[in-house]
C-alpha cells in the first residue's frame, strides 16, 4: 500500500489522489450548470441532481440503457450531451437505444448530433445502415459533424459508396465536396461505370468541377482532356507535404493517372513534356512526370528532343533524371552517354558515380573504355585533386573488371574514404572481383588503427557480396563474430559492432556449417534487439527446418513488448522452407489478436501455406462477420511510392546494404481485415482443391 509523501512535515498527496480530485473537480465544473440552475420541470433532471450521475448510470451496465435513453428526451443539451458520452463506449450492449440516438442527429445543439453520430457508430454493427446515416451528414453546418462522418465513411470503406453516390445526387449541395473527398479516399478497383457516371455530372457544376475531375482520375478512367485539365493546376496542394493523410493536388493527380493508364495515356504524351519543362524547380512533381513517361513509354523520337533539352539546361542531378528516362522508354544509347560521359569528372563525387553507371547501363563497350581512360588516375597522389575518377569507376563497376587490381590496391589506402568507396567499387563489379578477398582480410587484421569503423564496415560487406568465392575468409568472420560482445557497447553510433554485417555475410557465402550456427545463435541472445532479430533472420535463411529456429519464431511471436517486430516475425514465417502447419494453430490464435496489423499478418501468411492451413479455414471464416474486422485503416498518401526510380533506388543501394532486411511488408496496408482473410480463404481452398484434385 503507498503512504503519501511528505514535504516538511506536511502530508503531500499521491499522484492517483491528485488524479481522482482532478477527475472530482472535472465532473463537477462540468454539471455545475445544471446542478446551479435545475430544471425543476424535468424528473429526469432532478433524478440526476439528487440521486447520481450520468456515469454511475452507465456503470451498470445494460441495466442503466433504459434510463439513458430517457434522459436523452431531456430539453438541457448538456444532459443530452453527457448521455451520448455514455453511451458510446457500451456499444452494442446498448442497441436498444439506438431510435432515441437516431432521433439526436438531427438535434438542434450541433455537438450533440456529432456525439449522437459517434454513438450510432460504435453500438450498431450493421455497416450499409451507418453510412446511410453518416452520408447526408457529410453537409452538416457543425464541423466536428462533418469530420466524424468523413471518418466513419471512409472507415467503412466501399459500402460506403452507394450511400454516397445517393448523397451527390440529392438536392444538398453543402456536401458534395465533403463527399468527393471521402470518395477519393475510399477508392475503387474495378471499372465502374455508375460511378463515373455520378462524377461527370457533378463536374458539369463549376463550384465542384475540380473535385469532380480529381476524384475520377484517381481511381478510374479519364479522358485525355480532363488530364489535360488537371495538369493546369499546379496548386500548393501539389507540394510535398508531411501530413500522410493530405491528398495528392490536381497535377499530381494527372500524373498519377498516366502512371496507371501507361500506354493509354499515349495522346497526353505532348501535356506531359510541357509539365516536364515547367517543374524542374519542384522535384516532386518532376520525379512523378518522368515516371508517368516511362509508363506511357510514348515513340523515343517524340519525347527525346524535348528530354535532350532538359538535361542541358536543367541544374543540379536533373540530366540523371532524364538520362534513366530516355533508357526506359527505348532512347538511342548514344544520346544517353552523350549526356552521362561529360559528368564523369566535371560534377562532385556523387554526379560522378550516377554518370558512370548511367553510361555503363547503356552501353557496357563504352563504359569499359572509360575505365581503360580513368585507371592512371586510380592512385592516391592523383584522387587528392580529382577523387571524382574513383567515383566514376565506381559507378562503372559493372563494366569495371580492368581497374580490379588498382582498386584492390587503393584498399591499403591510409585515406578511410578511398579505401572504402574502392571496396564499394569491387563489390559491385561482383565475383569477379574475388581476388581482392585476401587484401580485405590483410587489412581487417591490422585492426582499427589502419582504417576506421566504417571502412571497416564495408570491407565485411564487400567479403560477403562474393559470395562462396569468399569461402577462404569464414575462420576470419567467425572470430569477429564470436569476438563481438553480447552487450551494447558505450558508443550508440556503433550499437551493432560488425556483428551484424558479419552474419549478413555469412549468409550470402551460403555456408551452414555447425560452427557458423552457433556464432550467430549466440547472438540469439544479445542484448540488442536488432542484433537478436538479425540472428534470426540469418538462422531462417541458413538452416530454415531447423527445430530451433522454429522454436524461436513460435516464442517471439508471443513477446508483447515489440509488436512492429511481432508483425515482421509473422511475415517471415512465410519464408520458411518445408512443412509449416507446425505454425497453424499458433497463427489462428493470432487472428483475434487487438491489433488489426497482426490480424492482418496472420491471415496474409496463412494464406502462403495454401493447403498446409486447412486448419485455419473454420477460424478465418468466423471472422469475416466481425464489425471491427470490416474497418479500413486511414488512407496514407506516402506509402504511395514513385514507380520506376532508378535514380532515387540507386542512391539508396550504394550507401545502405540491407540483403539481409525484414521480410517486406505485403500490400495489405490499405486493406480491411475482411479483406486479407478473404484472400487467405481462397488461396487455402484453391490450393487443397488443386492438391486433391491430383
Amino acid at each position: 500500500m503507498s503512504e503519501n509523501c511528505t514535504s516538511r512535515g506536511i502530508p503531500v498527496p499521491t499522484f492517483w489522489q491528485c488524479l481522482i480530485a482532478t477527475g472530482a473537480f472535472g465532473a463537477i465544473w462540468f454539471l455545475w450548470p445544471e446542478i446551479r440552475e435545475p430544471e425543476v420541470n424535468d424528473p429526469v433532471v432532478e433524478a440526476f441532481d439528487n440521486l447520481r450521475s450520468v456515469e454511475a448510470i452507465a456503470g451498470s451496465g445494460p441495466a442503466g440503457v433504459p434510463e439513458l435513453i430517457a434522459a436523452l428526451a431531456s430539453p438541457n443539451f448538456r444532459f443530452r450531451r453527457n448521455v451520448l458520452i455514455a453511451l458510446r463506449p457500451m456499444g452494442p450492449e446498448a442497441v436498444e437505444a439506438l431510435p432515441a440516438i437516431r432521433e439526436r442527429l438531427v438535434d438542434a445543439d450541433g455537438q450533440v448530433r456529432w456525439l449522437a453520430l459517434e454513438a450510432y457508430w460504435h453500438i450498431r454493427s450493421d455497416p450499409e445502415d451507418v453510412a446511410a446515416i453518416a452520408a447526408p451528414m457529410l453537409g452538416d453546418p457543425e464541423a466536428d459533424v462533418r469530420e466524424s462522418a468523413c471518418k466513419i465513411l471512409e472507415s467503412i470503406g466501399p459500402q460506403s459508396i452507394r450511400p454516397i453516390l445517393d448523397a451527390l445526387r440529392s438536392d444538398a449541395r453543402d456536401l458534395r465536396i465533403p463527399a468527393l473527398t471521402v470518395l477519393r479516399r475510399i477508392g475503387w478497383d474495378a471499372p465502374s461505370p455508375q460511378i463515373d457516371e455520378v462524377l461527370r455530372e457533378q463536374s458539369n457544376d463549376p463550384e465542384v468541377r475540380l473535385e469532380a475531375m480529381r476524384t475520377l482520375a484517381m481511381w478510374s478512367q479519364p479522358t485525355s482532356g480532363e488530364i489535360r485539365e488537371l495538369l493546369q493546376h499546379a496548386d500548393a496542394a501539389d507540394r510535398l507535404r508531411n501530413d500522410p493523410r493530405a491528398e495528392p493536388g490536381p497535377r499530381e493527380t494527372a500524373l498519377r493517372a498516366i502512371n496507371r493508364l501507361g500506354p493509354a495515356a499515349a495522346e497526353n504524351v505532348d501535356d506531359l513534356l510541357q509539365i516536364l519543362a515547367e517543374c524542374r524547380q519542384n522535384r516532386r512533381q518532376w520525379a512523378l512526370a518522368l515516371a508517368a513517361l516511362r509508363e506511357m513509354k510514348p515513340d523515343p523520337r517524340v519525347a527525346s528532343p524535348t528530354l535532350l533539352q532538359l538535361a542541358k539546361e536543367g541544374t543540379d542531378d536533373c540530366w540523371i533524371d532524364v538520362g534513366w528516362t530516355l533508357l526506359a522508354i527505348g532512347g538511342d544509347a548514344e544520346q544517353v552517354i552523350g549526356i552521362a560521359v561529360p559528368h564523369l569528372l566535371t560534377g562532385n563525387t556523387d554526379q560522378s558515380f550516377h554518370a558512370g553507371r548511367l553510361c555503363a547501363s547503356a552501353s557496357p563497350e563504352e563504359a569499359r573504355r572509360q575505365v581503360s581512360q580513368l585507371l592512371p588516375l586510380l592512385t592516391p597522389e592523383n584522387l587528392v585533386h580529382q577523387r571524382q575518377a574513383l567515383d566514376a569507376v565506381w559507378g562503372l563497376a559493372p563494366a569495371g573488371q580492368e581497374a580490379i587490381p588498382a582498386l584492390t590496391k587503393l584498399l591499403e589506402c591510409s585515406q578511410p574514404h578511398l579505401a572504402s568507396v574502392a571496396a564499394k567499387a569491387l563489390r559491385d563489379i561482383g565475383p569477379q572481383a574475388a581476388s581482392a578477398v585476401p587484401t580485405l582480410l590483410a587489412q581487417l587484421g591490422r585492426g582499427t588503427a589502419a582504417h576506421d569503423h566504417w571502412t571497416r564496415h564495408t570491407f565485411f560487406q564487400v567479403i560477403g557480396t562474393m559470395g562462396s568465392a569468399s569461402r577462404s575468409a569464414i575462420p576470419a568472420l567467425l572470430a569477429e563474430l564470436n569476438d563481438a560482445p553480447l552487450s551494447r557497447p558505450l558508443n550508440t553510433t556503433r550499437a551493432e559492432g560488425h556483428a551484424g554485417v558479419v552474419m549478413t555475410a555469412l549468409v550470402r557465402i551460403g555456408d551452414s556449417s555447425p560452427a557458423v550456427l552457433a556464432a550467430i545463435q549466440r547472438h540469439l541472445t544479445n542484448e540488442d534487439g536488432q542484433l537478436q532479430r538479425l540472428s534470426l533472420r540469418a538462422l531462417t535463411q541458413l538452416s530454415p527446418e531447423s527445430p530451433e529456429v522454429r522454436a524461436i519464431y513460435k516464442k517471439w511471436l508471443h513477446d508483447l513488448s515489440m509488436p512492429q517486430e511481432r508483425l515482421g516475425h509473422i511475415l517471415e514465417i512465410s519464408q520458411l522452407a518445408g512443412d509449416r502447419q507446425e505454425f497453424v494453430v499458433l497463427l489462428t490464435d493470432l487472428l483475434f489478436d487487438d491489433s488489426p496489423e497482426i490480424r492482418k499478418s496472420a491471415a496474409w501468411t496463412l494464406g502462403t501455406m495454401g493447403s498446409q492451413a486447412q486448419l485455419a479455414l473454420p477460424a478465418l471464416k468466423s471472422i469475416q462477420g466481425n464489425w471491427r474486422d470490416s474497418l479500413y485503416p486511414s488512407r496514407n498518401w506516402r506509402l504511395e511510392v514513385i514507380p520506376d526510380d532508378r535514380h532515387g533506388q540507386l542512391e539508396k543501394e550504394r550507401w545502405d546494404d540491407r540483403a539481409m532486411s525484414a521480410a517486406k511488408s505485403p500490400p495489405f496496408l490499405q486493406k480491411s481485415v475482411q479483406q486479407v482473410v478473404r484472400d487467405a480463404i481462397a488461396k487455402i481452398e484453391g490450393n487443397a482443391d488443386e492438391s486433391l484434385s491430383n
